[in-house]
């Protein structure tokens, strides 16, 4: 059993979307919710040691299908059982700015509905997840409807880990585009909205 914590809660869904792509472990790894954060705010025991740990044997059963290329968007662009969940804050998803991500064209892949993922937990704060039945939701609120595949995307593939996060645990068919809109908004010939340039 592969159990991820962390302090930022955006890392440890990196971390727990690699180990579920990887296939680590008989079932999909677990993951504290809260992090350190809200264990340390409920006063439970913390150590300094580092343990002497044996060397293992892990046996891998990546899941490649998990993760999507801009290609295979583009080729299901505006089928009805495709859902895209972008990341990003407002701003950038209404293409108001480019981001720090270093494309030149500013906005959002078209069809995708905004789930900036701060939304998903209680607070910055308490970064424990909502419950199931709001995550699910805040999905169907942005646009991800039961039983379609949903696809998470933000700037880099960082913010829309906790998107494939939420996804999984909801129990939805959920896939990354991991180059996210460095990739495709780099892409000159590939169709934004809204069509704006950033000088």
């Amino acid at each position: 059993t592969v159990v991820v914590y962390g302090e930022n809660p955006l890392y440890t869904a990196r971390l727990w979307m690699t180990l579920d792509v990887l296939g680590v472990g008989a079932r999909p790894p677990l993951f504290l919710d809260g992090g350190l954060q809200v264990w340390r705010a409920e006063s439970r025991p913390l150590t300094a040691q580092v343990p002497d740990v044996p060397m293992g044997k892990v046996s891998l059963r990546p899941d490649s299908a998990r993760l999507v290329e801009a290609e295979w968007i583009l080729a299901r662009l505006g089928h009805e059982n495709l859902s895209l969940l972008d990341g990003r804050v407002p701003a950038q998803f209404e293409g108001e700015e480019g981001g720090r991500e270093g494309t030149v064209r500013a906005g959002r892949i078209p069809g995708a509905g905004n789930l900036p993922w701060e939304l998903l937990v209680e607070s910055p704060e308490r970064p424990r997840f909502r419950p199931l039945e709001e995550l699910a939701a805040l999905f169907e609120g942005a646009g991800a409807k039961t039983g379609n595949t949903v696809v998470a995307y933000c700037g880099v593939g960082l913010r829309a880990s906790a998107l494939y996060l939420v996804g999984r645990l909801l129990g939805r068919d959920t896939r990354l585009y991991d180059g996210s809109w460095t990739d495709w908004g780099s892409r000159p010939d590939f169709p934004i909205m809204p069509r704006r340039t950033v000088k």
